[in-house]
């Protein structure tokens, strides 16, 4: 019988930090694929995704003018890029608590960062971004939307793996 056993490390500020920039790089990871997405096959634009992120904030006419006419304005782009990084930080450092809680294996922290990853497409897919009027997953597309969710979770999940990894070898 395989048992998980619970660990309470001291919760830190590094730890905070750490996991907010292994989100961060995880964030840019699924941001690359997005934005690849949206200006090859998706045919809305490189940019599209940042002006969709910042649509709710800034409303959606900078989206539209660069969806039908490729009109660019930096507002909007830098705005949906920051909300996208404050949430990758947030959701990285909330993974690097939870996973630094418990006992797991490499491939154990790679498999429940993922699932993680899947939980917030549901939870902001279903709930928060028709809640707030976002029209992302829809512009976007269902699956491209998981596909970089997923390149979320497996890009944190070896960034957390590969840092406990490190660790072990450093206390050994």
């Amino acid at each position: 019988m395989n048992t998980v056993l619970m660990v309470r490390p001291k919760l830190s500020g590094t730890l905070l930090l750490k996991g907010g920039v292994m989100g961060m790089i995880a964030g840019l990871m699924m941001a690359m694929f997005m934005m690849i997405a949206s200006g090859s096959y998706l045919h809305l634009g490189f940019f599209a995704p940042l002006y969709s992120l910042a649509a709710p904030i800034v409303g959606t006419h900078q989206m539209v003018l660069y969806v039908m006419h490729g009109t660019f304005t930096a507002s909007g782009a830098f705005v949906g890029l920051m909300v996208h990084m404050m949430n990758s930080f947030i959701f990285g450092a909330i993974l690097a608590v939870m996973v630094s809680r418990v006992n797991l294996n490499q491939a154990q922290i790679i498999g429940i960062s993922v699932i993680f990853a899947l939980a917030i497409e549901a939870v902001f897919a279903l709930a928060i971004l028709p809640a707030i009027g976002s029209t992302m997953v829809h512009d976007l597309g269902l699956g491209s939307f998981t596909i970089a969710h997923l390149i979320f979770g497996m890009t944190i999940g070896i960034a957390l793996a590969l840092a406990k990894g490190i660790g072990n070898r450093a206390h050994s």
